[in-house]
């Protein structure tokens, strides 16, 4: 399994497919909170990793395995999935698709407190995808992203356009409740 350091959690599927890796020392109530987390069913993940193992670049088992570790709240194995679905062609010529699996990304990021990644993810998303219903979406984790990744500044900036460009709203809310948190 590639350990390099000690300790180093791997937990796999029925076969020994690597589903989660942690590395670190972990205390027992978030070790005890991670354990709960799992699948008590790895069927479909098994499913899965005996499709990737005899094609381990199999557009559909990488986007479905990086929803299903991500519906799992595994989401930085997650992200490794679907960093792999995304160089695919079939994500490459579905916008929809590759808008999708960037947005999950992000918000993974998010999960995890990768501002840095988040951020980046999120400003592709942005760029990429100019028109797209999920802008407020993507700017809102953008904006928590920026935080989170140290650039408060940057991050009042884009909450307060944000907030004026939707004065009234929901999502103007949500825009206020971020610029208070930090």
């Amino acid at each position: 399994y590639g350990v390099e350091a000690l300790p180093t959690l791997v937990f796999t599927d029925s076969y020994g497919g690597e589903l989660f890796r942690y590395r670190g020392f972990i205390d027992a109530k978030p070790l005890a909170e991670l354990m709960r987390s799992l699948p008590a069913d790895v069927s479909e993940f098994n499913k899965l990793n005996k499709i990737l193992a005899r094609d381990k670049n199999n557009f559909e088992a990488l986007e479905i395995m990086g929803k299903n570790l991500r519906a799992a709240g595994l989401f930085l194995a997650s992200n490794d999935y679907y960093g792999r679905a995304i160089q695919r062609s079939e994500a490459k010529a579905d916008p929809s698709t590759r808008e999708t699996i960037m947005t999950e990304m992000g918000l993974n990021s998010l999960e995890v407190k990768d501002g840095k990644r988040a951020a980046d993810t999120f400003e592709k998303c942005l760029k990429e995808f100019p028109g797209s219903n999920r802008n407020t979406e993507w700017t809102l984790g953008l904006g928590r992203a920026y935080a989170l990744a140290e650039k408060k500044d940057k991050a009042k900036k884009l909450l307060d356009a944000f907030i004026l460009q939707h004065p009234d709203g929901a999502d103007s809310e949500k825009a206020r409740a971020l610029l208070k948190a930090f």
